[in-house]
């Protein structure tokens, strides 16, 4: 985005904004937007509904938001906030990441599971609740992908074992080609 020089900004949250960048459109920015995403740590529980909505209300000019997030929260509520951005006249895409584990529970022992941000345990059997688990975790993609598109925002699946910057890339390529 900045080669072509369109601005570009960053912004990183859990419960609540951690930086803001703005937009800029110099080739050394990109610099102070990688090195910010470089430094950041995980913070508490993430609410995302509540920082788009102040996000959306805080960017003047129409763009285009990306937002990577796993979108573990309240899937209307996060709607909610995407939509936010459209009422104000951008585009918006999503890319919804998550580890090819979260979509598998593929474990053959019993596992110790620990939440990163609220740091709660589970001890379980994966195979127990392996067909459960997954069918809800489906559910829960298809519920966000379905509203997303039926409020014209993008909805890309990514996991982590893939290159986000390549995947980013190949998607706004191909978005490209198609308008």
């Amino acid at each position: 985005m900045i080669k072509q020089q369109d601005a570009a900004g960053l912004t990183l949250f859990d419960s609540e904004i951690r930086s803001y960048i703005p937009s800029r459109s110099k080739t050394s920015h990109l610099n102070v937007l990688l090195s910010q995403m470089d430094h950041i740590n995980p913070g508490p529980e993430t609410h995302i509904s509540p920082i788009l909505h102040k996000t959306a209300e805080a960017i003047r000019k129409r763009g285009l938001i990306i937002l990577i997030s796993d979108l573990f929260d309240d899937p209307d509520e996060v709607v909610s906030g995407l939509k936010h951005f459209r009422h104000k006249g951008h585009e918006v895409i999503v890319f919804h990441v998550l580890d090819p584990q979260e979509l598998t529970l593929d474990f053959t022992d019993r596992t110790l599971f620990r939440d990163m941000e609220t740091r709660e345990e589970i001890i379980t059997e994966p195979w127990h609740i392996q067909k459960d688990y997954q069918r809800s975790l489906q559910a829960f993609c298809d519920h966000i992908r379905n509203r997303c598109r039926r409020n014209h925002i993008d909805y890309v699946r990514l996991t982590t074992d893939q290159p986000l910057d390549l995947a980013l890339v190949e998607y706004l390529i191909k978005r490209k080609r198609m308008r």
